[in-house]
């Protein structure tokens, strides 16, 4: 969360559930706002993807357009996301890149229950 509220040029969000809790939300946000570039990787839906991608895939759609909808006309420009495609396999990294030299990369979900509730 520091990482993210001290970013000074890009953050990169790999996850396969793009559900940030609401303060990783709101820091994303804050960031973009200072002229912060960010791009999101998720899971996208497509004919034959996982079962995974068809249940989470519009949830992380609601959460990129709610942060996307947060923004200013300008800061939209910053945003960039790209919704993964796999067919039969899924999309399953757990990565954040913050400014090119911080990265983070675990098994944690990027949303509440695993951030928060474990």
């Amino acid at each position: 969360l520091e990482s993210i509220r001290h970013a000074k040029g890009e953050i990169i969000v790999d996850h396969m559930y793009f559900q940030p809790p609401k303060p990783v939300f709101e820091a994303l946000v804050a960031a973009v706002k200072q002229k912060v570039k960010l791009t999101i990787i998720t899971a996208g839906v497509t004919k034959d993807c996982p079962n995974g991608h068809l249940q989470f895939g519009p949830k992380n759609a609601n959460h990129y357009q709610r942060l996307i909808n947060s923004l200013e006309e300008k800061e939209k420009t910053l945003v960039t996301v790209y919704e993964f495609e796999q067919y039969k396999k899924g999309l399953h990294k757990k990565l954040l890149i913050v400014d090119g030299e911080q990265i983070f990369a675990g098994s944690s979900n990027l949303d509440y229950k695993c951030l928060v509730l474990m």
